[in-house]
C-alpha cells in the first residue's frame, strides 16, 4: 500500500476524507518514532477534530481573547460538523468542496512548528493568538 491510499479493508467504502496512515512521528519520553496504521490515523483524525472544536469554544467563551464582531458572528454561526468539515477540506487543498469524497488531509505545512515555540517567537501575543491564527487559516474566521 502507498502512503495515502486507503487501506484494503476500506478500498471498498467510499470516504469523506484519508488521513497519512504510515510514518506518522511521534515524539515522547526523549524518543523519536515513526507510528502507522488505522488505530494511529483514527485517533489523530478525532484530535483534530476536538481541537478545533475546543478551540472554537475557546476562542467564543472568553472574552479576553477579543476576536472582533466579523469573526466572532462567523465562527459562532458554524455547526460543529460543519466546522470540523471545512477545516478538512482546508488541511486536503479543497476549501470549496462541498461533497468530500477521498480527501487526503494533509498536516506538515499546516502544523509544522510547536504551538509554543510559535507563539513565543513570532509575538503574535501569545498562545490566545496562536489559536486564532490557526482558526483563521482554516478559513474559519476569515
Amino acid at each position: 500500500m502507498k502512503s495515502g491510499e486507503k487501506a484494503d479493508h476500506g478500498k471498498f467504502r467510499a470516504a469523506n476524507y484519508l488521513f497519512p496512515g504510515q510514518d506518522i512521528p511521534i515524539t515522547g519520553d526523549n524518543k523519536n518514532q515513526n507510528a502507522r496504521g488505522s488505530s494511529v490515523v483514527t485517533s489523530l483524525a478525532a484530535g483534530l477534530a476536538g481541537l478545533i472544536l475546543y478551540t472554537q469554544r475557546l476562542l467564543l467563551s472568553d472574552t479576553s481573547y477579543n476576536v472582533m464582531m466579523p469573526q466572532r458572528q462567523k465562527l459562532e454561526a458554524w455547526p460543529r460538523k460543519a466546522l470540523i468539515n471545512q477545516a478538512f477540506n482546508v488541511l486536503a487543498g479543497h476549501p470549496t468542496e462541498k461533497i468530500p469524497k477521498d480527501l487526503y488531509v494533509a498536516l506538515g505545512s499546516h502544523f509544522d512548528k510547536d504551538p509554543v515555540t510559535f507563539a513565543e517567537e513570532s509575538g503574535f501575543g501569545g498562545q490566545p493568538k496562536v489559536l486564532e491564527t490557526l482558526m483563521t487559516s482554516l478559513m474559519l474566521m476569515n
